[in-house]
């Protein structure tokens, strides 16, 4: 368990730094009352009955008075503390000598362990919300990555269908043209014949030649008006695709927004996250001082 490990690594470093300062007898042992660091190597893997007792929560403290080491030469004069990290006993430290010094610097021992404990602790919870921040961060970058593609492919159809449109658009206006230039010849062709028809009078055989040529002209002109509607109906499918592409667009522009309002609150949570973790680091400096 990384919080065994936390109390482990902590007890070892603070064990050796006291006992070089103070050259005191010192134990110190884990939630199960097992003694992890000594001065006495051997007693190191041994159950200590005073600890056991703290971390039942049968006593605040353990300690043995003078008389009393005096009276049982198994023990000595000292103290033991629990170690308490958010109001779990998590281990305890243990120190001989006079009670009225060792009780304090056990104490205090205790205390400093202990913020080191909740330190570690919250480190390794911002390692972590860091970790999870950089996850989220990472995943959204890919999925605006994904959509850029996706608004590279859907402007690409855009302006392929524009151009269709465009093509389509100079064919009617191609077509267009024609049908202007064969209604003018029609109405040319109709002007003449009225002149012909009245010099004939009866005589107006070219007057028929001349229905013939607005026969033909009527023909074409018909032909040219259904290129128009076959064109027409191009377009129409034309401008269909770039409406689709332009709604697509419209969803990929909301598909972003959403994204980004997820980082701008991952990126909040965050920053309470680490401002709650620093507040607890400076009350844990507070009482280690």
């Amino acid at each position: 368990m990384a919080a065994d490990q936390d109390f482990s690594e902590i007890a070892e470093r603070f064990f050796r730094f006291v006992y070089r300062e103070t050259k005191m007898p010192i134990i110190i042992c884990d939630r199960t009352g097992t003694i992890v660091n000594a001065v006495a190597k051997g007693r190191i893997g041994t159950q200590h009955a005073g600890a056991q007792s703290i971390l039942r929560g049968e006593v605040s403290e353990y300690l043995v008075t003078a008389e009393e080491a005096a009276a049982n030469p198994l023990v000595k004069e000292g103290c033991n503390i629990p170690i308490e990290v958010d109001g779990v006993r998590v281990g305890t430290f243990g120190i001989g000598g006079q009670l009225d010094v060792a009780q304090p610097v056990a104490r205090l021992a205790a205390q400093i362990i202990a913020s080191w404990i909740k330190e570690a602790r919250q480190r390794r919870a911002l390692e972590a919300a860091a970790r999870e921040a950089f996850a989220a961060v990472t995943e959204v970058t890919s999925r605006m990555d994904a959509l850029r593609e996706r608004t590279r492919r859907v402007g690409e159809t855009m302006a392929s269908a524009a151009r269709d449109a465009m093509q389509q658009v100079a064919k009617t206006d191609d077509v267009m043209k024609t049908v202007q230039e064969l209604s003018e010849q029609s109405r040319m062709l109709a002007i003449n014949g009225s002149v012909e028809a009245v010099r004939a009078g009866e005589h107006g055989r070219a007057f028929g030649v001349l229905s013939r040529e607005m026969v033909e002209l009527a023909e074409h002109a018909r032909t040219s008006g259904g290129e128009i509607q076959a064109t027409l109906r191009q377009v129409h499918v034309s401008i269909e695709r770039l409406t689709a592409a332009v709604a697509e667009s419209n969803g990929i522009a909301s598909e972003q927004a959403e994204a980004l309002s997820r980082t701008a609150q991952a990126v909040e949570a965050l920053q309470k996250m680490v401002a709650a973790l620093a507040a607890s680091f400076e009350e844990g400096r507070s009482a280690a001082r």
